[in-house]
């Protein structure tokens, strides 16, 4: 079964969606299904309205009066955040609730030699995503510290991982991360290295190249991202998709 190539997607045939891959046609995922309508409405993930609506934001109100002096949060400031749209939540505001029901998170492990050693792990589902950075970062303190070395006849500071460079992959991880993916980011802590793996490809409108290239950056949650920078957490460059 063949289908030419067309700006109607999904195709379906017998109620089953399938895609072009090549010169022939395979069977969609639901994954793919999902973002060829997300495509088709024009609103990112995080901005898309859901039905849900009992949701608290303690957490997020504690961050915001530390970090930008807000007195209290409320209805308008979460619609101003886009976590809110007229009455209704979006997918942010879901993803900032200091519960909820995404199934996914992050996955972290600490290894000891191998694979085989698991000295510790944690996985944090079910709660803002801005508890999951602060607890992933708290997670990553219990392993790596700054210390001291003689060499010669000196003292010198060496550093296990840069925290900063940790804390700034993490966030990037959570931002652009593809939600419409029901997978956990999957953190790995090693002696002398950390891996951090967000499920998910490239963002519509960004090659391969461009990425590796450095000269392209695609927000995929532009919201997210704002709240994160509000938070002093992540800045915010954005290039207009075209």
């Amino acid at each position: 079964m063949i289908f030419k190539e067309s700006n109607n997607v999904p195709y379906f045939y017998k109620n089953q969606a399938y895609q072009r891959s090549d010169t022939s046609s395979i069977p969609a995922d639901i994954t793919q299904v999902r973002r060829w309508i997300m495509e088709g409405s024009n609103i990112e993930f995080d901005r898309q309205i859901i039905e849900e609506n009992d949701f608290a934001f303690a957490g997020l109100e504690d961050e915001l009066v530390n970090e930008v002096g807000i007195k209290k949060l409320n209805e308008d400031t979460l619609r101003t955040m886009g976590l809110m749209i007229g009455e209704k939540y979006t997918n942010a505001g879901k993803l900032f609730a200091d519960e909820n029901n995404m199934s996914f998170g992050i996955d972290a492990v600490r290894f000891g030699e191998d694979i085989s050693q698991f000295l510790k792990r944690k996985t944090l589902v079910n709660i803002s995503i801005l508890e999951q950075f602060h607890k992933m970062i708290s997670f990553f303190d219990e392993f790596y510290y700054d210390y001291e070395e003689i060499v010669g006849t000196r003292r010198v500071k060496r550093i296990m991982i840069p925290r900063k460079a940790f804390r700034e992959a993490l966030a990037n991880a959570i931002v652009h991360k593809d939600y419409l993916i029901r997978a956990n980011i999957r953190v790995e802590l090693w002696n002398d290295y950390v891996e951090i793996v967000s499920p998910g490809g490239l963002p519509n409108g960004i090659t391969e190249e461009e990425f590796q290239g450095g000269k392209v950056s695609i927000l995929r949650n532009e919201v997210v991202a704002s709240v994160f920078q509000r938070s002093r957490i992540f800045m915010v460059i954005i290039t207009p998709k075209i």
